[in-house]
């Protein structure tokens, strides 16, 4: 048990040389188990200690966040540490995310999505990614084609800006062709 409490004590003596003074919090995330003294411990000391991360989670923290992952505690320095404006945890039906924001390299992003059913959530992932991969494609392309009722949309705009200058009777007509357009 000293071995741990060593090694917790260790990381917080890191925070408080890191934090003191400032309004600062500080963040461990282990992929393996720490046991619930360790965490009362972190806790005491104002840490949020997350455990169990995926590897996959992991890889993408170190991602946004910059900073290293270590395997081994004599690795832990101010320099292996990344940065995030802010780590917050939430409890979304049953189940607790862990929210990652405001992260200096924030080439990612996640889309929680959810579903009454797992048909009805396939349906809406691959919605989602066929509408992100569209956009993707307009944005590398440089160009958009517009389609899906964009030429209607556009006529019924200008039927409607053309009929404020037309008298009442023929306003009236030509407002009820714009909307059918719709």
């Amino acid at each position: 048990r000293k071995f741990t409490d060593d090694k917790v004590r260790k990381i917080i003596e890191l925070k408080k040389h890191l934090c003191e003074g400032t309004d600062k919090g500080f963040v461990v995330i282990d992929q393996k188990g720490i046991d619930p003294i360790s965490l009362s411990m972190f806790a005491e000391a104002g840490i949020l200690a997350l455990r169990r991360a995926k590897r996959r989670n992991m890889e993408r923290i170190v991602e946004a966040c910059g900073g290293v992952a270590i395997n081994s505690l004599e690795d832990l320095s101010s320099e292996v540490l990344g940065y995030a404006g802010s780590v917050s945890e939430f409890l979304l039906g049953e189940e607790k995310y862990t929210f990652v924001e405001d992260t200096p390299l924030s080439g990612s992003i996640t889309i929680l999505i959810n579903g009454p059913t797992k048909f009805c959530l396939t349906q809406i992932k691959d919605a989602l990614r066929d509408g992100l991969r569209a956009v993707n494609n307009a944005v590398s392309d440089g160009c958009l084609l517009p389609g899906g009722g964009a030429i209607e949309i556009a006529l019924s705009q200008e039927l409607i800006a053309l009929s404020k200058n037309l008298n009442c009777k023929e306003q009236m007509g030509v407002s009820a062709f714009a909307s059918a357009l719709l």
